[in-house]
């Protein structure tokens, strides 16, 4: 798992306490020294330390230093900086199945649009916004699988009992 924009570390906090589920790791960077240090304590007090790794510095300099592939990919830095950090993650560092999540897509819509109308359409990608966190929204990108067509997605769901319901009123 990958962040980019760390700051306090509020979100690297809420991953790393579903990641001692799974056993999984994170990376997360944040260009500002001192939003480092405050996170690496933040997630020190919480016990998750063994959980994240930080990077401090530029990460449209550090993610082609990356190995990858990331399976999810939070983007929580400079909005007008996503287009070139999807270009660095895509397509050698976010796997087939991959989610990359985006915070912000609805209240800094603008300043995210280059991002969101070239991912809206990308041929390698199913995306959505969600209008969750009140006015903030995030935006939803699922890597598709190759060989698999929107037709055979929907077969696999059904084959394995997959139901959708409708919530009730």
């Amino acid at each position: 798992m990958l962040e980019v924009g760390t700051s306090q570390g509020y979100s690297v906090l809420w991953i790393s306490l579903g990641l001692e589920e799974t056993g999984g790791k994170i990376t997360t960077i944040d260009i500002a020294l001192e939003k480092v240090k405050l996170a690496k304590a933040n997630i020190a007090r919480a016990g998750l330390s063994h959980r994240v790794t930080f990077l401090q510095g530029d990460a449209h300099q550090l993610l082609p230093t990356l190995e990858g592939p990331f399976d999810f990919v939070f983007l929580d830095a400079d909005k007008e900086g996503q287009p070139d950090y999807f270009k660095k993650l895509h397509p050698k560092k976010l796997a087939a199945g991959g989610i990359i999540a985006v915070h912000n897509a609805i209240r800094m819509r603008e300043s995210m649009k280059d991002y969101l109308d070239m991912i809206a359409t990308h041929p390698d990608f199913d995306s959505v916004v969600l209008p969750l966190t009140m006015d903030a929204g995030f935006s939803g990108s699922y890597r598709k699988r190759k060989g698999l067509s929107d037709r055979s997605r929907r077969g696999a769901a059904k084959e394995v009992g997959f139901q959708a319901t409708r919530a009730s009123s």
